[in-house]
């Protein structure tokens, strides 16, 4: 770049970043100003200007404060939606720990059971389907046993027929089976559900149930736990309905972001109009204000600079000016130069005219002269002899 062009840009870079930080400046004597008291500035022409930025520094912080406390409520309560997803993932699993020992415990309890016949009576709903089962099996295991010491004495021929016999009740007893350790887990859950359990006083009963029992007890403190988070989280839906953001509370956020850089924006200008009108009218009784001098007396000297600067720019901008129209003026006189030459061939063109021009009209006249009188010039009959005209004249 052309070094004059280049020390313009500099400069006007220079006032610019001096001018936003005039504003800065005057934006700070504003916001100065509206933290002293209301008492200087009652009755004058900043008083209006002095209020509206007071309150907008009243509702920034009211704002900024509803934003934080949404943000953070909705924090508080995702964070205590993770604890109630894991007390529910605790209680789901301890469920399926106790679920997978109702078996052992409808076993033991059923040995129990059949080791005290004097509880038959009392407890027998409870076993009730298992006695019926653990006949069947045991007729079943009979049938078996049977048929495997018949086809030791038989005959081939009914050996054959009673494998057969025995592979089909073997199959229907595993099924038995089955549905026997299936009603064990039933039984054993109906027990631990009901008040059978401080009943049956034996002692692989207590050493079955007693993990079942430490579950329980977890189960319940974690369903305690999940309901005082369940209270917590309505604690904290009450609040966020209070800041207006019990739903969508990111949108509301956002609207507030939005309304807040709205605030932050007009308590800027605010600040700066209320600075701008107290250095163009100051108020009396802060005149002694060493802050406020401070600050005036940057924000002239930037002023003084900056008008430095511009000056600079002015005689570099007329350097460059007054360089053109030193080229223009080169451009013009080449071409007056150029002209004057055109001129002078001209000139010389037209003298030559000139003459050829009386040269064509003495050779005309000439002519002319020599042409005579133009009645007579389309005259083309054979003259007459002048003798024999004059006898014919005397005889007639």
């Amino acid at each position: 770049m052309e070094p004059r062009k280049r020390a313009i840009a500099t400069l006007n870079d220079r006032i610019n970043g001096q001018a936003e930080e005039n504003r800065g400046r005057l934006a700070a004597l504003g916001e100065y100003l509206a933290a002293i008291g209301p008492k200087q500035f009652t009755g004058t022409e900043l008083e209006e200007g002095y209020r509206r930025v007071r309150q907008l520094r009243k509702e920034l912080p009211e704002q900024r404060l509803q934003a934080r406390s949404i943000v953070q409520l909705v924090e508080r309560h995702r964070a205590k939606q993770t604890k109630v997803t894991e007390c529910r993932r605790r209680i789901a699993d301890l469920n399926k720990q106790n679920e997978a020992v109702c078996e052992q415990i409808g076993r033991v309890a059923y040995t129990a059971y059949r080791n005290i016949p004097s509880g038959q009576e009392e407890f027998g709903s409870f076993f009730s389907r298992l006695e019926v089962l653990d006949s069947e099996l045991q007729q079943g295991r009979s049938m078996i046993a049977n048929l495997e010491s018949r086809t030791k004495r038989g005959p081939f021929v009914a050996r054959a027929g009673m494998r057969g016999r025995i592979t089909y009740l073997k199959g229907a007893l595993a099924l038995k089976n089955r549905t026997m350790e299936s009603s064990f887990k039933r039984t054993g859950k109906e027990i631990c559900e009901s008040e059978l359990m401080g009943r049956i006083k034996d002692e692989h009963f207590a050493k079955a149930i007693k993990p079942f029992m430490e579950n329980k007890k977890q189960i319940q403190t974690l369903k305690e736990q999940k309901e005082q988070l369940r209270a917590q989280q309505e604690e904290i839906w009450a609040e966020l309905k209070k800041l207006g953001a019990e739903k969508n509370q990111e949108k509301k956020v956002r609207e507030l972001e939005k309304v807040i850089a709205e605030t932050e924006r007009r308590l800027k200008e605010g600040c700066l109009s209320l600075g701008l009108q107290y250095r163009k009218k100051p108020v009396p009784g802060l005149a002694g204000n060493e802050e406020i001098t401070a600050l005036l007396e940057e924000i002239s000297n930037a002023e003084k600079a900056m008008a430095a600067d511009r000056k600079q720019i002015r005689r570099l901008e007329a350097d460059l000016q007054a360089e053109e129209i030193s080229r223009e003026l080169e451009k013009m006189r080449e071409k007056i130069e150029s002209l004057s030459e055109e001129i002078d061939g001209r000139r010389q063109d037209l003298a030559a005219l000139e003459q050829s021009l009386r040269d064509r009209e003495a050779e005309r006249n000439r002519l002319m002269k020599r042409r005579g009188a133009e009645s007579t010039l389309l005259e083309i009959e054979a003259p007459k002899k002048k003798g024999k005209a004059k006898n014919e004249t005397t005889a007639g």
